[in-house]
Formats: C-alpha cells, sequence, structure tokens
C-alpha cells in the first residue's frame, strides 16, 4: 500500500498565487456587475405579466417606476413597451399582436404584493381571417 508523504491535506490541488486569484476575483465582481444591468435583469426585477385566474381574454403587464423610468417619459414609455414584448416572446402570447385597453396606477384595492406602479390591460389581437 502506498503512502502519501506531503503535509498538505490536498497534495493534488495546487496552490494559485495570490494575483492570480486577486485577478479572477475581479473578473468574476465584473462579470456579476454587467449581468445585473441586463435588459433581462431589469425586465424581470421591474416587471410582470400576470394572468387573470378566471381565464378571460385580457391580461395585465405591471411595471414599478422609478426616477430613471418616470410616468411620463416616452423614452421610459418605450423600454416598459420593450419589456412588455419581452415577456410576450417569452411565453408565445399574442403571434398577431396585442392591444393595449387600459394604462393606469394601481388601484387600491387591488393586489399587488411587488409594489408595482403601473398595470397595462392587454388582449391578444384575434389571427388574421383567410376567408
Amino acid at each position: 500500500m502506498r503512502r502519501m508523504t506531503s503535509s498538505a491535506p490536498f497534495p493534488a490541488v495546487r496552490r494559485t498565487p495570490a494575483r492570480a486569484g486577486a485577478a479572477l476575483l475581479a473578473l468574476a465582481a465584473g462579470a456579476c456587475a454587467s449581468m445585473h444591468e441586463s435588459e433581462d435583469y431589469l425586465r424581470h426585477r421591474d416587471s410582470q405579466l400576470v394572468m387573470p385566474l378566471d381565464g378571460g381574454p385580457e391580461f395585465y403587464f405591471d411595471a414599478r417606476l422609478s426616477p430613471s423610468l418616470p410616468a411620463d417619459d416616452p423614452a421610459a414609455e418605450a423600454r416598459r413597451v420593450g419589456w412588455l414584448e419581452g415577456w410576450l416572446r417569452l411565453r408565445k402570447l399574442c403571434a398577431d399582436g396585442y392591444d393595449i385597453l387600459e394604462r393606469r396606477p394601481f388601484r387600491f384595492e387591488e393586489s399587488n404584493p411587488g409594489r408595482f406602479d403601473l398595470r397595462y390591460v392587454l388582449r391578444c389581437k384575434p389571427p388574421p381571417d383567410d376567408s
């Protein structure tokens, strides 16, 4: 039987120099920082698509407001619409487009555990009639 003579607990593991370890740590931190600024991350953090329990034709898109994304800014609204369209693509909904029936602040009596600020009421457009 062969015995290991090394005093290190895991002799097969080599120690990396401190500089290499610091470089890897900096790379990992940079990757995480860029992930949190991705459009997918922001869409998931600041919006949601909600299908009502009654199964009706309307559904909801909820979004948060912020100083950088105020309610009355056209650029912020375009970004929210981009999030909405991202959710629709992700869930494979409304292949023929959608209509925004209503855009309004959340009502006091509505359940809002995610603390969203705006609610859009939507309906998918029907497929074109080929007759």
